[in-house]
């Protein structure tokens, strides 16, 4: 018995620390949370329109790999920085991506994310150049297109 009281004594000594632990703890992720919103609310003036992510950590075994990846993404709708986890199975043709936008991922994945933003940043000008070279070359492809129904005989229904 004096074990379970012992017990029950140090659930109500740590408890009370717990919370200001907590209370600390949220005010500093409240405040990377918003931090990062100044910075989505910047790309988002941008009007961009790109994806693109790079990985801040990897592992690989031999039955299997796992990724995890900050970004710039839409995810239900919003654009915004994001990060996923990708857990691939060499047995399994599927992988299983998950993704959140940014302040809804755990602390932990936010964290090790952080370092990666001026990479990121670096990855989305070089995605956004070559989408922007893919435009050209297909506005080209429309034109001509375009330019083949103009000398077509209009039909009349």
């Amino acid at each position: 018995m004096a074990n379970k009281v012992g017990s029950a004594q140090r659930v109500q000594q740590a408890f009370p620390r717990l919370g200001e632990v907590a209370k600390i703890l949220n005010e500093k992720s409240d405040k990377l949370g918003a931090n990062i919103s100044v910075l989505e609310a910047k790309l988002k003036k941008l009007n961009l329109g790109v994806t693109s992510w790079v990985i801040f950590h990897s592992e690989r075994g031999d039955e299997g790999s796992y990724h995890e990846e900050i970004g710039y993404t839409r995810i239900n709708g919003r654009w915004g920085i994001a990060i996923r986890t990708i857990s691939a199975d060499f047995s399994d043709p599927q992988s299983e991506v998950r993704e959140w936008l940014f302040n809804d991922a755990s602390r932990t994945l936010r964290l090790r994310s952080v370092a990666k933003i001026p990479e990121l940043l670096e990855q989305l000008i070089e995605d956004a150049n070559e989408l922007a070279k893919s435009i050209d070359e297909k506005s080209v492809e429309v034109a001509a297109l375009a330019s083949a129904l103009e000398e077509t005989p209009s039909e009349e229904w």
